[in-house]
C-alpha cells in the first residue's frame, strides 16, 4: 500500500468478488481527516414515487466500482496517485423523517446549509410561460 495515497486492493491478492465492498476497492475510513476526496453513500429513496429501491444505490455502486483499475486504460492516468481518496461508508439516514435524515446526513446545521443556496445569476429574469400557455401567433 502506498504510504502517501490510499490505493485500491490488488485483484491479484484479493479477487474482485471477495472482501468487503467499498467504493473502487479503496480502504474504508470512518474519519475524513487527511483525505482529498471522501466518498459517502446516502441510502435514501424517500424522494421517489413508484420507484422504491434507490436506497440500495450506494451498495450497488460499490459492487460495480470493483471493476475499476488503478490506471485508466486509455489516458494512462493513475487517479489514486493524484489524490487521497477513501470510502467513508454510508450516511446515517432516517427513512421516516426527511428533515432528520438531512440533519444526520449533512451533520449539525444541515437545515442552515440547505437554506443558504447560492442565488441564480438570472434570478431577476422573468420565467417563460409553458408552451401550452403562450399566445399563438397566426
Amino acid at each position: 500500500m502506498n504510504d502517501v495515497n490510499p490505493q485500491p486492493v490488488d485483484a491479484a491478492i484479493v479477487p474482485r468478488f471477495g472482501s468487503i465492498p467499498t467504493f473502487m476497492r479503496l480502504p474504508y475510513r470512518p474519519d475524513p481527516t487527511g483525505l482529498d476526496i471522501g466518498l459517502v453513500g446516502v441510502p435514501w429513496d424517500g424522494g421517489t414515487t413508484n420507484r422504491a429501491g434507490a436506497r440500495h444505490g450506494p451498495r450497488e455502486i460499490r459492487n460495480m466500482s470493483s471493476f475499476m483499475r488503478k490506471v485508466h486504460h486509455v489516458s494512462r492516468i493513475a487517479p489514486y496517485e493524484l489524490a487521497r481518496v477513501a470510502d467513508l461508508g454510508d450516511a446515517p439516514v432516517n427513512p421516516i423523517d426527511l428533515m432528520d435524515a438531512l440533519k444526520r446526513s449533512l451533520g449539525q446545521g444541515g437545515e442552515a446549509t440547505l437554506q443558504k443556496r447560492p442565488r441564480a445569476a438570472n434570478r431577476n429574469k422573468p420565467t417563460p410561460k409553458p408552451a401550452s400557455r403562450r399566445k399563438r401567433v397566426a
